[in-house]
């Protein structure tokens, strides 16, 4: 159904951008990054996504497509061009153990935020009664975007992949990514996803500042309102959405790299801070330099 489309789309923004904002400055202000040294053949290139952005707020500079052009395959955080995607992640919506989040949540929250569904986005939340309360989070992001029209970054570079007869691949399988939602309690899901209801005009300013502050290429900004905002996430949930992921994907990256010269492109809460993937890649020996 097509409310569930919506909520798969939105779902790759709500994990790798509301929960993970996290960018620290690394000495220029970019989204674009050259991964060269140790030997390599040719370089490589890491780019730094919001996964879906309003049109009008959308970039894609001439130096982006060139450093596209001179790689030979593309990875993604999800093999995005997989015909199986959408089913796999729909089978992954639906909380574990039979739980529901009419029985999570007291009686008058639930209410709350069926109500702010109801009149918001005109969707019952009886609908969505077992699905992960962050996947619910997500269609508030959909909320804030007013309407407009919106462009992914991923799906752009399937397209340019797809023109240039680049294969397209995955850092992680949806399965290893929806479980890491497992990780996180549905009580705590819950009550996030009250939070951003009911002070959702504080949410949308702070959601904008980031919007402002990725059109800006401005890490600092991102990292000051990721790390004391209000709604900055907490060390454990950065620990397990941001950390533990960028050791992971490291890991991968070495090794691809070093067999041809490939284009990343990720969520920007991965790049920043002292354990994200341009430090970690640092601390391996590889240069990683700004593409301005």
């Amino acid at each position: 159904m097509l409310i569930r489309r919506l909520i798969i789309s939105a779902l790759i923004a709500i994990i790798s951008f509301t929960q993970s904002t996290s960018l620290f400055a690394q000495g220029n202000s970019s989204l674009l990054w050259k991964i060269s040294g140790k030997n390599l053949k040719a370089p490589s290139y890491l780019f730094g996504t919001i996964h879906l952005i309003c049109e009008n707020d959308y970039q894609h500079p001439d130096s982006l497509n060139h450093s596209f052009e001179q790689t030979e395959q593309v990875y993604l955080e999800l093999d995005m061009d997989d015909p199986n995607m959408m089913t796999e992640m729909q089978e992954q919506m639906a909380m574990s153990n039979g739980q529901s989040l009419s029985d999570i949540m007291d009686t008058a929250d639930y209410q709350v935020v069926n109500s702010f569904f109801k009149d918001s986005l005109g969707i019952s939340l009886n609908f969505f009664n077992t699905t992960k309360p962050v996947l619910l989070s997500s269609m508030i992001i959909i909320k804030m975007m007013n309407g407009c029209k919106t462009e992914s970054y991923e799906m752009n570079f399937v397209k340019m992949a797809k023109e240039q007869q680049k294969e397209v691949l995955g850092l992680e399988t949806v399965k290893e990514q929806m479980n890491i939602l497992e990780l996180m309690p549905v009580k705590q899901q819950a009550d996030e996803l009250l939070k951003s209801v009911k002070e959702y005009a504080s949410y949308k300013i702070y959601f904008q500042q980031l919007i402002d502050a990725y059109k800006a290429h401005d890490p600092d900004k991102i990292y000051q309102l990721s790390t004391e905002g209000e709604f900055a996430s907490t060390a454990r949930d950065n620990e397990i959405l941001i950390n533990s992921r960028n050791k992971r994907w490291v890991a991968k990256i070495v090794k691809i790299v070093a067999e041809k010269p490939t284009f990343f492109a990720v969520g920007i809460g991965h790049l920043g801070g002292p354990q994200g993937v341009i430090a970690l890649l640092r601390k391996r020996g590889y240069s990683v330099e700004p593409v301005l």
